[in-house]
């Protein structure tokens, strides 16, 4: 599976963030997931899925092999990318537990990580909180 750029890029320069509180979190109350995690949540989705769902009905609505998660919520909501080759690699996608998963109502990974990068050049709040850099960490 090929990780988009931006994904690759940005697990490179930080690889995620701490889980535990305080910790940095994009717009929307995502929490961006360490490579290990990425990798860990996605076996555990696709272990849970392939038990409950032995005919694939669920693929491609509701989760996909393709489909990686790179942020979360205290929630266990997550936010994916698409990695399947094409127009929609790439795509942000906002997986709801109960819900589904669904696209195109988030920002592209490139946009939400340059809003970032703005608020914390420009000392602008991200949401409704001013993100601070305090001993070499970020809060």
């Amino acid at each position: 599976m090929v990780f988009p750029a931006e994904l690759v890029e940005s697990l490179l320069c930080h690889d995620g963030c701490s889980s535990t509180w305080p910790f940095f979190e994009v717009p929307g109350g995502y929490r961006p997931m360490s490579a290990a995690e990425i990798v860990e949540g996605w076996r555990i989705t696709r272990e849970a899925l392939t038990g409950v769902d032995p005919d694939g009905d669920l693929v491609g609505s509701y989760w996909h092999p393709q489909w990686v998660p790179f942020a979360t919520t205290i929630s266990a909501s997550e936010m994916v990318l698409g990695c399947r080759p094409g127009d929609t690699h790439g795509a942000v996608g906002e997986m709801v537990k109960g819900d589904g998963t669904h696209f195109g109502r988030r920002p592209a990974l490139g946009d939400v990580l340059d809003e970032v990068a703005d608020a914390l050049e420009g000392g602008l709040p991200i949401g409704n909180r001013l993100p601070v850099a305090f001993g070499g960490r970020l809060d």
